[in-house]
């Protein structure tokens, strides 16, 4: 057997040669290869100078490229969501830190207009503050490593610094928490409401 016979038979004019192509359009092959030609060369046509000449023809348009595929699309609002939750993550972060250095005086504030006694942790108040600082420091900046990391495979890489807010919002909540229970104020409070009940 042939080559030719193995192939399954041409559909859609797959295989058709140009004499075939310019017979099933009603061309002559002169005919078509000048419409070929108008498709692939730039189409600009200067106007006469003359007003009161008319043209011959209207002038071309011409076509519009073709659209962007949709995956560079896709590309793009990843990068632009995942650049916008680092932006965030870093603004949260920074405007966090007074707040973070002044744990304890917060805790004393709050302490006090619930009641209870005086806070006095106020040293393991700011240590708790300064790991926390340096916990979502470290945090982001391993964040932006594995975006970039992501983005640059070609990955989705939006939910990476989505996640790293979660962890960070848990890692703070934990440090405040501790700096709340390691006073002895508050210990002191959860002992009287135990016995009340």
């Amino acid at each position: 057997m042939t080559a030719a016979a193995d192939r399954p038979r041409p559909e859609y004019g797959e295989y058709a040669t140009p004499e075939q192509v310019a017979k099933a359009r009603g061309m002559t092959l002169e005919e078509y290869e000048r419409h070929l030609a108008s498709l692939t060369r730039p189409r600009v046509e200067e106007q006469a100078t003359d007003a009161t000449a008319p043209a011959a023809t209207a002038p071309a348009v011409e076509r519009p490229a073709a659209p962007a595929p949709a995956a560079s699309d896709k590309g793009a609002g990843n990068r632009m969501a995942t650049t916008m939750l680092l932006v965030f993550g870093l603004a949260c972060t920074l405007l966090s830190i007074p707040s973070l250095l002044g744990l304890g005086d917060g805790l004393a504030t709050a302490f006090g207009a619930q009641g209870l006694d005086a806070y006095t942790s106020f040293t393991a108040a700011r240590a708790f503050g300064i790991i926390a600082i340096i916990a979502q420091l470290l945090l982001w900046v391993l964040t932006l490593w594995l975006s970039v990391a992501a983005v640059r495979r070609g990955r989705a890489s939006w939910w990476i610094p989505l996640v790293a807010g979660v962890l960070a919002v848990l890692l703070v909540s934990a440090l405040w928490l501790a700096a709340i229970i390691v006073d002895p104020a508050f210990m002191r409070y959860v002992e009287s409401v135990s016995l009340q009940a």
